[in-house]
């Protein structure tokens, strides 16, 4: 049982992870986009 709550612990810090570094990737996107166009 403790085994399962870990497991789904470290799929909520990879998912969120992720979703870190998607915001990151689109807020560099504009501002790339901003600053050269």
């Amino acid at each position: 049982m403790e085994n399962g709550v870990i497991l789904r612990k470290e799929q909520l810090i990879r998912l969120s992870l992720r979703i870190l570094d998607i915001a990151a990737l689109l807020m560099f996107d504009k501002a790339f986009i901003n600053h050269y166009y």
